[in-house]
């Protein structure tokens, strides 16, 4: 399972192969089952070894049929020479709903894996220079990474957030601009009374 590192459920366990934990009831007495997902893939990693795929569906295909346990297939990049020695580990500098951000000493190029599903929006830096995310599994974000030391950051801005903001303020200056036109009007003249 990638990146689901436990399942609360009350019903039995929802897939094979999953270790209890424990057993707790909540306030009306109702009892809960916290499993464990053995071999759960961390939320992030660097890896130095992918293959890539031509499209969303081929990488889905691989991760459905399970050839993506050791090497992942990745949409938008090119496939990596041989590195030597152990992968190393993102550290994660910090994380937020709409931003995260890792440091990464990579000892050849390589690109880092994340558990962050692949939504529109999502921007990708490394050491402040944009650049293209990838697809991983054909659904998660994917960052690949030079060489060398870097900061990685992610973030997020929803689609058509900018586009909402400048219609509301739009509409906000145009129903203002009608407030102080009808304001400025003078009143027009009332006939004198008894008549």
């Amino acid at each position: 399972a990638s990146g689901v590192r436990a399942v609360l459920t009350a019903d039995p366990p929802p897939i094979p192969g999953l270790e209890h934990v424990r057993a707790f009831a909540n306030a009306s007495s109702r009892l809960f089952h916290l499993y464990r997902v053995p071999g759960a893939e961390p939320p992030e990693r660097f890896v130095t070894r992918w293959r890539p795929a031509r499209t969303v569906d081929d990488a889905i295909t691989g991760l459905v049929n399970g050839r993506q346990r050791e090497v992942v297939q990745v949409v938008g990049a090119v496939a990596p020479g041989p590195c030597p020695g152990p992968e190393p580990r993102p550290s994660v500098a910090r994380r937020t709903a709409r931003t995260a951000s890792w440091e990464v000493d990579a000892p050849c190029p390589g690109i880092l894996l994340t558990t962050i599903p692949a939504l529109p929006g999502w921007r990708a830096e490394v050491d402040g220079t944009p650049t293209a995310p990838a697809r991983a599994r054909g659904i998660h974000l994917a960052v690949p990474v030079p060489a060398g030391r870097h900061s990685v950051r992610l973030s997020y801005l929803p689609p058509g957030l900018l586009a909402g903001g400048g219609l509301t303020a739009a509409t906000l200056l145009l129903g203002a601009g009608l407030l102080l036109r009808n304001g400025r009007r003078r009143p027009s003249p009332r006939p004198p009374a008894g008549r």
